[in-house]
């Protein structure tokens, strides 16, 4: 399907989304089958993103790798969600799919760096769609505020959140410590 074809008369379905041509300047994710486009995210944001991750990898077993600009889908077929975590923790072999589509079961850890535009989606939906299908760590990271939060899945299938720095938090029973100096 190309976007010049498609039409918003109708929620996208999961092959809709995988089909759909997407621009490079944008960061797409699909919400209950409503596309929804924002900009590239501005340089301390990249920045934050990259510092995280090389943070990340320093600290976890060659078997587990930190990616960046991955899609998780949270909810296939009609309309459908699928997120896009700024990072997300997953196991080595995943780096031999041929598509950027990761299964959440594989997701160990998913990081949201909040932007302006994200702050809502970040702290409040993602929370719950991460926490449905599973993922057992979500980070939250918020440098206008200066404010990382730590969520750890727990048995009811919800989220216990810390926040403070340094955030220490476990993923995959390794226990990882972030602070501004991973950051800045």
């Amino acid at each position: 399907m190309s976007s010049a074809l498609w039409a918003p008369d109708h929620l996208l379905s999961s092959d809709e989304w995988n089909a759909l041509d997407r621009e490079p300047y944008l960061h797409y994710e699909l919400c209950d089958g409503v596309l929804v486009m924002t900009p590239r995210p501005a340089p301390r944001h990249q920045y934050v993103v990259k510092r995280v991750a090389d943070a990340l990898e320093d600290q976890l077993p060659i078997a587990l790798v930190p990616l960046i600009d991955l899609e998780v889908p949270i909810r296939r077929g009609p309309a459908a969600t699928h997120r896009a975590p700024d990072v997300a923790v997953v196991p080595r072999a995943v780096l031999d799919l041929e598509s950027p589509l990761v299964d959440p079961a594989e997701v160990l850890l998913a990081v949201e760096v909040v932007s302006p535009g994200s702050v809502s989606i970040d702290r409040i939906l993602k929370v719950q769609e991460y926490a449905s299908v599973g993922i057992p760590a979500y980070l939250i990271i918020d440098v206008s505020r200066h404010e990382l939060i730590a969520h750890a899945l727990t048995g009811g299938g919800t989220y216990a959140a810390t926040a403070g720095a340094p955030a220490t938090f476990t993923v995959a029973g390794h226990r990882v410590q972030l602070d501004w100096n991973h950051l800045d």
